[in-house]
């Protein structure tokens, strides 16, 4: 990165990491003394998670009614209303979209949030159509707290099969994503978070 000109911002992810032991860090190498080397605000973030659901894989024609709470890698949804809970279609299901995809069957809020009510940003999420021939819109919701701090507002393209939500990056730093199963109907699969540092808001 060149900040002989001004300042500079870029973003990298290493494909092939360093697997030694305690080697965790930045290494700062100043190339030409003439450049400025005054570097600022930086953040180094945990990986994103992507959560499949791929636990919940069944054979069969039909489909499977879960719980009102899921729980996969430090996460939870839930069915808001707690009426029907949430469900998955097994491999056999016309509406199964070539992966375990999860759905509300309720008509009520999904609720994404930390099992530790810790903060997280909210980075994508793949969608799919239960009804044809649309599904949607889905507005996104999210909350610090109790505090609802940003919306976006997702439409499916007018295609079949599952297409990938990618919020804005005022998705950040939250306790909880909400967003409405309502006819006509939808379910999700690979939802990417990644957990942040600092308290929740309770």
């Amino acid at each position: 990165f060149n900040f002989a000109a001004a300042a500079a911002t870029a973003t990298y992810t290493d494909p092939n990491p360093l697997a030694n032991s305690g080697q965790v860090g930045v290494l700062m190498d100043v190339i030409s003394p003439q450049a400025a080397t005054r570097l600022d605000n930086f953040e180094i973030l945990p990986a994103v998670v992507t959560i499949d659901f791929e636990s919940l894989a069944q054979s069969g024609a039909g489909f499977r009614q879960d719980s009102y709470i899921y729980n996969e890698k430090g996460f939870i949804f839930t069915d808001s209303k707690g009426i029907n809970g949430l469900a998955n279609f097994q491999t056999g299901s016309p509406y199964y979209a070539g992966s375990t995809m999860l759905y509300n069957n309720s008509f009520s809020d999904t609720s994404l949030s930390r099992q530790d009510g810790g903060l997280f940003d909210f980075v994508a999420i793949d969608l799919a159509k239960l009804q044809n021939p649309d599904s949607g819109p889905i507005t996104f919701s999210g909350y610090r707290g109790s505090d609802l701090v940003v919306t976006e507002t997702f439409n499916f393209n007018g295609n079949g099969g599952v297409q990938r939500f990618i919020p804005h990056n005022d998705f950040s730093k939250l306790t909880e994503v909400r967003w409405p199963q309502q006819s006509p109907l939808h379910q999700f699969d690979n939802v990417q978070v990644r957990v942040r540092s600092g308290p929740g808001a309770g």
